[in-house]
């Protein structure tokens, strides 16, 4: 059974440690956890980096193309909308909502549904 497919099967609760990711995307985020929480515990505050956390910065860093995340931003994104960091919106939404300035009215596309960032609170993170 392929990592997706496995992905599939996973309830929301403890999504973060248990959902399985690519094996890129997976090695990328043991290693943002290894690399913060083997620095001195002075320097991170004595927190540790969890595996949410980890996510969490990773899909906050996809939109910049010199950062690892970007590599994996469509994997990311596709998690995000399946537990319910980003929420669907209509095309009614889209065509009321307002933008001052440059951007988009929506996060991201997967064929004719469109995203919008909702909570972190999915990955068990509460700010």
């Amino acid at each position: 059974m392929n990592w997706y497919k496995r992905a599939q099967n996973i309830p929301v609760t403890n999504i973060a440690d248990s959902f399985v990711f690519s094996p890129g995307l997976e090695e990328e985020i043991q290693f943002q956890m290894d690399n913060f929480n083997e620095a001195p515990a002075e320097e991170r505050d004595n927190q540790i980096l969890t595996r949410a956390e980890a996510i969490k910065r990773m899909m906050e860093d996809t939109d910049d193309s010199q950062l690892t995340a970007y590599d994996f931003k469509k994997e990311l994104e596709n998690f995000g909308a399946k537990i319910g960091i980003f929420r669907e919106i209509s095309k009614e939404e889209i065509a009321n909502t307002y933008i001052s300035g440059h951007g988009n009215k929506y996060d991201f596309k997967r064929g004719d549904k469109y995203y919008v960032f909702d909570s972190w609170k999915p990955l068990g993170i509460i700010l």
